[in-house]
């Protein structure tokens, strides 16, 4: 008897599960877009022809420029002594700037997490030759001193 509820309660999951795991094999249906109105461009007084003018010029799309350096920001000094400290402790911070900022801040609101989790990628990205523990000391240290 309890084979037969067993095959049974398998039978109807087998045939639950199949309706779920079918596939349509119609294709998909196409869709159309209405085509978007565009206003006149004929201006009806001298007054709207100067307006649109300026107001197309103002509108008008700018193609990407090419950039060649990244624009710096100006550090704060208080973040200029504690990226320096750093520096001048052997850990590489240049494009990591931010990210050691952040953990800075973080030595400030004692955010554990945060300072081991950046003091582990400097590590592993051979940013320093210092132990995981001595850099997280040197970031907390370094903060409490002189962004806190």
């Amino acid at each position: 008897m309890r084979k037969l509820v067993v095959v049974g309660a398998a039978l109807c999951l087998a045939l639950a599960g199949c309706n779920s795991a079918t596939v349509d094999s119609e294709p998909p249906q196409e869709t159309e877009v209405a085509p978007l109105e565009r206003e006149s461009d004929a201006p009806t007084s001298a007054e709207e022809t100067t307006s649109s003018a300026a107001k197309s010029k103002s509108q008008e799309d700018r193609g990407a420029r090419e950039i060649s350096e990244i624009p710096s920001a100006e550090v704060p000094e208080p973040e200029a002594k504690y990226l320096g400290k750093l520096k001048d402790a052997g850990v590489n911070v240049d494009g990591v700037e931010d990210q050691l900022l952040g953990a800075g801040q973080a030595a400030c609101d004692e955010n554990e997490v945060t300072i081991s989790a950046v003091a582990g990628q400097l590590v592993e990205q051979n940013r320093t030759k210092m132990s995981f523990e001595e850099l997280s000391k040197l970031i907390t240290d370094s903060a409490r001193t002189g962004i806190c």
